[in-house]
Formats: structure tokens, sequence, C-alpha cells
């Protein structure tokens, strides 16, 4: 995801996570259970996939800034050694 704002990201992983968790729990409900289990399939998978978009931005978000902080380290005090 290319996006900068932070609250876009947020908001398209936990509706992306909700929708994606909502339809394959929906599924296996109606599989086990019909309608009902549908139903009750999909809510929980709205709810699981919506904790699960949201936990998997925080991680992208500290690897990102991770990362970075290696990067910059790098640049900073290796760079300065003198080669032999």
């Amino acid at each position: 995801m290319k996006s900068d704002n932070i609250l876009v990201r947020f908001i398209v992983n936990g509706l992306a996570g909700a929708v994606v968790g909502a339809v394959l729990l929906g599924l296996l409900g109606a599989i086990f259970a019909g309608g009902q289990g549908f139903i009750n399939g999909a809510v929980m998978g709205a709810a699981l996939g919506l904790v699960g978009g949201l936990s998997s931005l925080g991680m992208l978000e500290s690897t990102f800034w991770f990362t970075g902080l290696v990067t910059r380290y790098g640049r900073k005090y290796l760079a300065d050694e003198p080669e032999e």
C-alpha cells in the first residue's frame, strides 16, 4: 500500500481484513450449519478479520520503522570507516 496517510491505511486494512474474514468464516459456517451458520460465521469472521487487519498494519509499520532505523545507522556510522 502506497498511501502515506496512516488513517487511510488503518481503515483500508481493517475493512479488508473484516471482509475477507466474514466471507471465509461465513462460507465455512454455511457448509456446516446452513443459513444461521453463515450469519454467525460472518459476524465472527468480520470481528477476527478486523483485529487481524489492524494488527498486521501495526506489525508492518514497526518493521518499516526498524528497517529505516538500521539504514540510517548504517549510513551514519558504517560509511565513515576507512577501507583496508
